[in-house]
């Protein structure tokens, strides 16, 4: 189990309206911005071996020894992708992280829907998906292996197929930025992750990282990948072997549509949806989702 740890302080004025449904939780929390480093924490899950179900852990993580601590440059991180322990030993995982996260509340204006508020897209720091490869026993950064950008465009809802959680992967499925991180930096303001679009990264060669763009008032929120009838993308060469589907958002019509890319193979998903269903209502933006194979 690995998560990241970074300072912050906790409004309680800001934390009641949020309770009272005044305001977002998001806001009551502040990154400390003078933090220096970010640690990754790596629980062994054998730790939960011997409790019964229904029973409780305490664990001290910065202070138990079975607990290993890593230390990396700071940055702010909401979402993974996956994680994955490699031939070496070495634990290599894919994060969703920027310079800075923004919780407090972002420039608005009265009357103004948040899609036509161009403030905000040049208010937020842009995200990018970095791969990290931690040393466990040694508890830091892999020797000799830098952390490794996986997308050039502000990206946000990282995936992968559930067959793939917890091994290793090739292709990472993400909402992502319309437009490029500006100056090609994740340290200055503007085009954050307002996921207009939907990439495939390849996180072995990102050069080959492919993208479909909708208009600038639709949205998308996380994909899910679907396993085609017969392939098995535990096997290497059938890894994208699937569709993602996904609920786009027309926040100037008040419409939603399900989409669905075809992602099998070079060039595929910058063809575009191989079906889009207009929904009955309109169905905001969401954040996550998943893909039951049976009717529940």
């Amino acid at each position: 189990i690995i998560f990241n740890l970074n300072k912050a302080t906790v409004s309680p004025e800001a934390g009641l309206k949020a309770i009272l449904g005044l305001g977002a939780f998001a806001e009551f929390i502040a990154l400390d911005e003078d933090a220096t480093e970010t640690q990754f924490v790596l629980i062994p899950r054998s730790l939960f071996d011997d409790i019964d179900d229904g029973s409780e852990i305490e664990i001290d993580v910065l202070n138990d020894e079975r607990v290993k601590v890593v230390n990396a440059p700071f940055h702010a991180n909401f979402h993974f992708s996956n994680c994955f322990e490699d031939e070496n030993g070495q634990v290599v995982f894919d994060t969703v992280q920027s310079i800075q996260r923004d919780l407090l509340r972002p420039p608005s204006k009265a009357g103004v829907p948040v899609i036509e508020n161009a403030a905000l897209w040049t208010w937020l720091y842009p995200s990018t998906i970095t791969r990290y490869s931690l040393d466990p026993e040694n508890e830091s950064l892999s020797i000799g292996v830098s952390p490794k950008v996986l997308s050039t465009k502000p990206a946000e809802f990282p995936t992968v197929p559930r067959e793939l959680s917890s091994r290793r992967h090739r292709y990472v499925y993400s909402g992502g930025s319309h437009n490029d991180i500006p100056g090609s930096t994740p340290e200055t303001r503007g085009s954050g992750p307002q996921t207009g679009s939907i990439m495939k990264l390849d996180a072995e060669d990102p050069t080959q990282n492919e993208q479909y763009c909708f208009e600038n008032y639709e949205f998308i929120g996380e994909s899910v990948f679907v396993q085609k009838v017969g392939k098995n993308i535990t096997k290497r060469d059938q890894e994208d072997a699937g569709y993602l589907v996904s609920l786009l958002a027309n926040g100037r019509d008040k419409t939603t549509e399900l989409v669905i890319f075809d992602v099998e193979g070079k060039g595929t998903l910058e063809k575009g949806p191989v079906v889009r269903v207009p929904l009955p209502t309109f169905i905001p933006q969401g954040l996550h989702g998943f893909f039951a194979k049976d009717q529940i």
